[in-house]
């Protein structure tokens, strides 16, 4: 399977969910990123890094791979169009910014110009309501993704499935360590504990992207 993981706004979690992808599912990662973050971390032969002006190499069927994406998907960005024209499913990232919402929804409507679904993301979020038995998706931070992303809804003919993915200090190890959110919980039983709620959201994801496999 290909997935893309893509936004022209930085800051908005493409590069640990890339992260999360590579090592729970075994997926060999690619990326335009202009920093090498991942040597070291992941065998050579499943990293696979080129400029923004240059095209990804067709991957083979039998190799599943995660793009992390910069750019723009202009004219001479050929890293961005050639990774995701070969993508099963594209997952946007968006949190509640406005630089990343605008971002995030001309992303959308590149990724359906080219034929390709997508998945939304809601990142970062904070804060849950405080009615009994709150629920991330009732969070005022995932409403505020979620609606903007409705509104391409005529446009792109289909409501893509936007997922929440709670803000946690755990990224930081994850972007520091390439390791995963499940990595992470199973060194002991207490940091299981504390992420849970953030498995869950990342096991819901999984499920969502292999619908497209």
């Amino acid at each position: 399977m290909k997935i893309s993981i893509y936004s022209p706004k930085g800051g908005c979690g493409k590069t640990p969910l890339a992260i999360n992808f590579a090592v729970d599912k075994g997926y060999a990662l690619a990326t335009n990123e202009s920093f090498d973050a991942f040597s070291g971390f992941f065998d050579d032969d499943l990293l696979l890094f080129v400029a923004a002006d240059e095209e990804f190499p067709e991957i083979p069927s039998d190799i599943d791979v995660v793009f992390d994406l910069a750019g723009t998907m202009s004219k001479n960005d050929y890293s961005t169009l050639s990774a995701i024209q070969q993508s099963d499913v594209v997952i946007v990232p968006i949190w509640n910014n406005r630089l990343s919402i605008l971002g995030g929804l001309r992303a959308i409507q590149s990724v359906h110009a080219i034929g390709r679904p997508v998945i939304v993301v809601a990142t970062k979020l904070t804060a849950k309501t405080k009615k009994k038995g709150q629920n991330w998706i009732e969070s005022e931070d995932y409403q505020c993704v979620c609606n903007a992303v409705s509104s391409l809804k005529d446009e792109l003919g289909y409501m893509p499935a936007v997922l929440p993915l709670k803000y946690s200090e755990v990224f930081e190890t994850v972007l520091g360590e390439c390791v995963s959110v499940d990595v992470v919980a199973s060194k002991s039983g207490l940091a299981k504990y504390t992420h849970r709620e953030l498995l869950g959201q990342f096991k819901d994801l999984y499920q969502e992207v292999e619908k497209y496999g």
